[in-house]
């Protein structure tokens, strides 16, 4: 399955200098393993990832490695994403037929 995680720094921007070598080791580390198809900055603030995982909780697992998140200086929320359409290709007829979807608020 695939997760969307939205990360926001809990400290200044000041307090990651000198550690961005750790951010960018395990990102590099987990798009090679294939746990992170995307990842980067907006430049509004949060972080945006792409995580595949079996599960949220092992996605959560994966997310709360990140030696940023281990030491407090990031959270992050997380909501499993049902890719349909990616890179032109995909399901772009009618309304969705799963029933998650369809009952969303």
């Amino acid at each position: 399955m695939w997760y969307v995680v939205f990360g926001k720094n809990n400290v200044p921007r000041a307090e990651l200098n000198g550690t961005e070598g750790q951010n960018l080791e395990w990102m590099k580390a987990n798009h090679e393993a294939g746990n992170v198809l995307f990842s980067g900055p907006t430049t509004e603030g949060p972080g945006i990832w792409v995580v595949r995982a079996a599960s949220k909780a092992e996605a959560a697992k994966l997310v709360d490695s990140h030696p940023w998140v281990k030491a407090g200086k990031r959270s992050y929320e997380m909501y499993e994403w049902r890719v349909q359409q990616a890179l032109g290709v995909g399901r772009f007829e009618g309304p969705p037929t799963d029933p998650v979807l369809q009952n969303r608020p």
